[in-house]
């Protein structure tokens, strides 16, 4: 979480974790990722391009996979955008510095693209996901990663976050089957 989290503080996290064996080459799920810190249709709320930034992050592990960055067994985190960005608030948004922004908002915004963010639930849902309270969500995404032995024993695991604050809660849906 501290590396997802950009060693920031952080609060609410939550962890998934299983290990799978493939019987291909590659691994591929479809998900959106939503969250309170987009603006509400008031501005009330509004966190993108700040410091508090929610944070998703879909890790692999195993023979042949090589992350770089410093995740345990170098796990990789397929939760990135195609211009390679990973996954949050200030990587998926319409590029304004929100309402609730600190002084140096732009700075934050690490991938301008409002192609990848929508200001209300997406229509594959059909509109206001019921029982959330999210203030808006990615179109569908896919997290993917190929050059996998087959046979051999991998590692998978989510991770979400709230960055700096506790407050404004972060989800994943994970379409079934999508797996």
């Amino acid at each position: 979480m501290d590396l997802l989290a950009n060693g920031v503080n952080w609060y609410n996290g939550a962890v998934l974790e299983f290990d799978f064996i493939p019987t291909g080459d590659s691994v591929v799920f479809r998900y959106v990722f939503g969250g309170e810190e987009y603006s509400d249709n008031t501005n009330f709320t509004n966190y993108q391009c700040s410091q508090f930034n929610d944070k998703f992050g879909f890790l692999i592990s195993g023979t042949g996979i090589s992350g770089g960055v410093g995740y345990e067994n170098d796990a990789y985190n397929m939760a990135r955008l195609n211009n390679g960005s990973e996954v949050g608030i200030n990587s998926v948004n319409d590029g304004v510095v929100g309402s609730s922004g600190t002084p140096n908002g732009a700075s934050y915004c690490e991938s301008v693209n409002a192609d990848w963010s929508e200001g209300t639930p997406s229509p594959e849902f059909l509109g206001t996901i019921p029982g959330t309270a999210l203030n808006g969500n990615t179109i569908p995404l896919y997290a993917s990663v190929g050059g996998l032995t087959t046979g051999e024993t991998y590692h998978i695991k989510l991770l979400i976050c709230d960055a700096t604050d506790g407050a404004y809660d972060a989800i994943v849906y994970i379409e079934a089957g999508s797996f």
